[in-house]
């Protein structure tokens, strides 16, 4: 049996050494060289990169899917923004808010992360526009901006986002910035290997779970 695949195998390899060469080749040539590859490629024990090989021809390895790593940023849309809150820095408009968001996004990607970008509004429409948006992918992190955070006056908004991401999205990390410049590090935080470290005590017994800073 070893024997004979070996001299299919070389008569297959022949047959197709011609016509990768192109080889000027007569018509009963053309039909022996295809019978030769198709009682090949019958064999059971038929491997294209053995045939590959014998005739001079190299196989495309297969490329691997790189492991990407999917971040979430959350923010207000800027239209929706009450600029009179005092709790904002004076001067701040949908412009510099806008351009925020563009440093923000930049510096994340500096890092090789994917991000993805959810502006919502203060009200229904927006919480849900979250819980699709986290359905859409799987995310390792959600970013949430500082401007849904801070101001005490979207206070009951920055807990609907936080259970909303919650809810959808369990498995993924929820980072914080204080501004657009520091994004990258929030998320780079919640992303660093997590240390399990043991508590042990005559009264207690616990793991807890520590991130490198």
């Amino acid at each position: 049996m070893s024997l004979l695949l070996s001299q299919n195998l070389v008569q297959a390899s022949a047959a197709a050494d011609r016509w990768m060469r192109r080889l000027p080749v007569s018509a009963m040539t053309v039909q022996s060289d295809l019978s030769e590859v198709c009682n090949f490629f019958r064999s059971p024990c038929c491997h294209l990169g053995s045939l590959l090989a014998l005739s001079g021809a190299k196989a495309n390895p297969i490329a691997k899917d790189e492991p990407v790593t999917n971040v979430l940023f959350i923010g207000q849309k800027p239209e929706t923004v009450d600029f009179s809150d005092p709790a904002l820095p004076p001067g701040l408009d949908a412009a510099k808010i806008n351009a925020g968001i563009a440093t923000a996004i930049e510096a994340v990607q500096a890092r090789g992360w994917q991000v993805d970008l959810c502006l919502i509004s203060p009200d229904d429409i927006g919480i849900l526009q979250i819980g699709g948006q986290l359905r859409s992918r799987p995310y390792d992190c959600v970013l949430i901006g500082a401007g849904l955070r801070v101001p005490p006056k979207r206070m009951i908004l920055f807990e609907r986002v936080i259970n909303a991401v919650h809810a959808t999205a369990p498995g993924a990390a929820i980072a914080f910035n204080t501004r657009p410049e520091d994004s990258a590090e929030a998320v780079a935080r919640q992303l660093a290997p997590a240390t399990i470290i043991e508590v042990e005590s005559p009264n207690l017994n616990f793991q807890a779970t520590m991130r490198d800073v």
